[in-house]
């Protein structure tokens, strides 16, 4: 029930009007022949990846694998190991003198 009314308000068309200017922007890049499929990896992986997203997005994200019928077991599994390996799940420890920080990690979906 909860997954119905949550789905009502996760659509990909609103997704993308959200997204709007990253898309654009994400298109222009990459007909300039630099995309992911041409990097090295360097904002995927631990060496500069800290993306946060929000609950939104993760539940657009969850939504869009479920109907890409890439969300299973296998992939459930590794995302949770992901967040196991680079303690996404724990507070970054601080020094006090920054008011956040994030922890590097490198995306389920690198080498996907």
């Amino acid at each position: 029930m909860l997954e119905k009314i949550v789905k009502k308000y996760v659509d990909e068309t609103s997704s993308q009007t959200r997204r709007l200017e990253l898309i654009e922007s994400m298109k222009q890049i990459t007909d300039t022949g630099n995309d992911c499929f041409s990097c090295s990896g360097v904002c995927c992986s631990f060496v500069g990846n800290s993306m946060m997203v929000t609950p939104l997005e993760a539940l657009e994200l969850y939504y869009f694998l479920k109907s890409e019928n890439r969300w299973n077991k296998k992939l459930q599994e590794e995302l949770e190991l992901t967040v196991a390996v680079f303690r996404l799940d724990r507070p970054v420890p601080s020094d006090g003198r920054r008011s956040f920080s994030r922890r590097r990690y490198t995306c389920t979906f690198f080498t996907e």
